[in-house]
């Protein structure tokens, strides 16, 4: 064996001792080789402050110390990649040439640090891909604000819908706000002859002094009255003989002109804003549009939304049997009817392999007969990241190639103008694990889906909630923190006398548990650790994104 690479069990914890592990077994220590993984490891995230690896030599094979941070352990063997051959070669007693040398630094040349920050929107030509590149992303992460901002900058809300304005008045004339009689006010109190006692049609109706007329909720109010009193302040005083109807009441208090009416128009005025434009259509505001005598008005088109998984070994759900290496595909299932429940137009593209061809000629299907593509898988590190390659060849430009959170960082979003319109794509992670792709759909694809739509605010809804754990086994353990934000599943729940809600962590948070998004109602922002905060205690209030 030339070569063994460990990761993981180098930090501060009780358990970590694989630096121990391994100067127990190394008679050399390559100290330069450790230092510039340190250094690496600090250009990566503040907490490799704890980082504590080595790297030494036994016999002829050359063991090295990795983080347990997937992108700084990627970054550290990036850094030495070029100077492992030589190395590996000096052990075996080959000697280092000028020749050698020469080689090693044009590689570098050819190959540069890709820690550092490339230009958005990516080219074709940025990224490379070969056994000494694949192994590292050639997209920098992005914050989940920056990801955000290019979403929704890039999403365009067609058609622009207008104001609604009311084409009537709200009431069109006076009203009763009460069941009661109409009335002059100057009569109250006193005795009033009831005109209407037989009549139900106020309109028919006229009020003079000593008269009133019996009105209900919401009867228009008859002329000459400037007033109701409300059925409580009244006495009967004489009905007819079968008591079928009141002749005479006694009005029992003193009211006001204007007492208990709905001016003309107190509710909406004719040319009005009824609804402003981007308002989603719910019961309450078809009702609204119908009491303003609105029967047409000009909406936002549904997007069509097209959804595929990428997977070699994925299978439809209904597949009785499987082969030890088949999974069933919950991604594209699960997508279709969260959009569908939504209520999105819908197109399924199916499942489909690794074959490159086929992944291009479907997404170049996909956006022709909708608006935006939505793909899970094909967007892992390495060989396996095809889609967005794709995306580029077929005309699209990736908006950005990877985000700072987790789950879900593969996820990359692209735009693609044909002229007449623009298409949208999202290349959402986990083929074959669940989690990342709904928390990438949570935080990125339905806010552009809903400014698609045309709603003005489009950010998702942070809320403040007290961290608790649900499972037994979880119940004293606080939540340790990782190298970057992280996004956790939790019911929301409220307890009597307590401002703010508790959310109950849904169980193991492995990215595979699909059980762990069932009860969810929250993703709970876990920041980056620090060495003055490394883990989140259990009852700490931490921000939360409304699922």
């Amino acid at each position: 064996v030339d070569l063994i690479i460990s990761v993981g069990g180098t930090s501060f914890q009780p358990r970590a001792v694989m630096p121990e592990a391994t100067r127990a077994v190394i008679e050399k220590e390559a100290t330069v080789l450790q230092t510039a993984i340190h250094l690496q490891c600090l250009k990566e995230n503040p907490i490799s402050l704890l980082y504590r690896g080595v790297a030494g030599i036994r016999k002829k094979t050359l063991i090295i110390n990795l983080p347990e941070n997937v992108q700084s352990a990627a970054a550290c063997l990036e850094k030495i990649s070029l100077i492992l051959p030589i190395a590996i070669g000096q052990m075996k007693g080959e000697k280092t040439t000028d020749k050698v040398i020469e080689n090693l630094l044009s590689k570098q040349k050819q190959f540069p640090d890709k820690t550092k920050d490339f230009n958005l929107p990516f080219t074709p030509q940025s990224v490379q891909y070969g056994r000494q590149v694949n192994r590292i992303y050639p997209y920098p992460p992005v914050s989940l604000e920056k990801a955000f901002g290019l979403v929704v900058s890039n999403t365009d809300s067609t058609p622009v819908t207008v104001d609604v304005l009311a084409n009537e008045s709200v009431p069109p004339l006076p009203t009763s706000i009460l069941d009661g009689y109409a009335v002059i006010a100057a009569d109250t109190p006193g005795n009033l002859e009831v005109i209407n006692s037989k009549s139900s049609d106020v309109l028919l109706q006229y009020v003079t002094p000593g008269r009133c007329v019996r009105v209900s909720t919401g009867s228009l109010l008859p002329s000459g009255a400037d007033s109701v009193v409300k059925v409580e302040d009244t006495t009967i005083l004489r009905e007819a003989a079968d008591g079928n109807c009141e002749l005479v009441v006694r009005v029992n208090t003193t009211v006001k002109s204007g007492d208990l009416i709905r001016a003309n128009g107190s509710d909406l005025k004719r040319g009005e804003v009824v609804l402003k434009a981007g308002t989603k259509l719910k019961h309450i505001a078809i009702g609204m549009l119908a009491a303003a005598g609105v029967s047409k008005i000009r909406v936002h088109k549904l997007p069509v939304i097209a959804v595929l998984s990428i997977g070699d070994k994925l299978v439809e759900p209904d597949k009785e049997s499987l082969r030890v290496d088949e999974i069933r595909d919950t991604n594209r299932l699960t997508l279709l009817l969260l959009l569908k429940q939504q209520g999105f137009p819908t197109m399924d593209y199916g499942t489909l392999t690794g074959d490159r061809a086929r992944i291009k000629s479907t997404l170049v299907s996909a956006y022709q007969n909708a608006d935006l593509v939505i793909s899970t898988g094909g967007c892992s590190m390495g060989e396996k990241d095809i889609v967005k390659s794709v995306i580029q060849e077929i005309g699209g430009t990736l908006q950005f190639g990877r985000v700072a959170i987790k789950p879900g960082a593969p996820a990359c979003f692209a735009t693609l103008n044909t002229g007449s319109s623009k298409k949208l794509f999202f290349c959402l992670p986990g083929a074959r694990v669940p989690v990342p792709a709904l928390t990438a759909y949570y935080l990125l694809v339905k806010p552009c889906l809903q400014k698609l739509c045309g709603s003005k605010s489009v950010a998702p809804t942070v809320v403040k909630a007290r961290v608790r754990m649900r499972c037994l086994e979880m119940v004293s353990t606080d939540i340790e923190l990782g190298p970057g934000p992280e996004y956790q599943r939790a019911a929301l729940r409220y307890e009597p006398n307590e401002v703010v809600p508790y959310a109950d962590v849904t169980g193991n948070q492995i990215i595979s548990r699909l059980q762990s998004m069932a009860d969810a109602k929250l993703l709970l922002l876990l920041p980056a650790a620090t060495p003055t905060l490394p883990s989140i205690r259990r009852g700490q209030v931490v921000d939360a994104v409304l699922m």
